[in-house]
């Protein structure tokens, strides 16, 4: 059986992460910041905020399709409560990255 090489030599943190190190932010936190420099960060940043925009706008079509009040309030609640989970994922990456910069 053939087994895929392992390079033998380990990446240099760079002078940016010797700092956060140095900061005691935990292993997730560093992740997510590095996650949060990344393009592909930004990318799904404004992705979510389209998504949130859109979840408003459905609720904002029920209420010109003259919808009853009850209707609207569940979809009201419905859209509340996800925007609040989506944006936790937001949070938690700017969170980590508001740790990792500033402490």
């Amino acid at each position: 059986m053939k087994q895929a090489l392992r390079p033998g030599f380990n990446v240099p943190l760079t002078k940016k992460d010797v700092e956060v190190e140095k900061k005691g932010a935990s292993e997730e936190e560093i992740a997510l910041y590095k996650m949060s420099e990344s393009s592909g960060w930004r990318v799904l940043n404004d992705f979510i905020d389209r998504q949130i925009q859109e979840l408003e706008d459905v609720n904002a079509g029920a209420v010109k399709e003259g919808l009853s009040f009850e209707e609207i309030g569940k979809n009201a609640m419905i859209l509340i409560m996800t925007k609040e989970i989506i944006k936790k994922v937001q949070n938690k990456v700017n969170d980590a990255r508001e740790i990792c910069e500033n402490e």
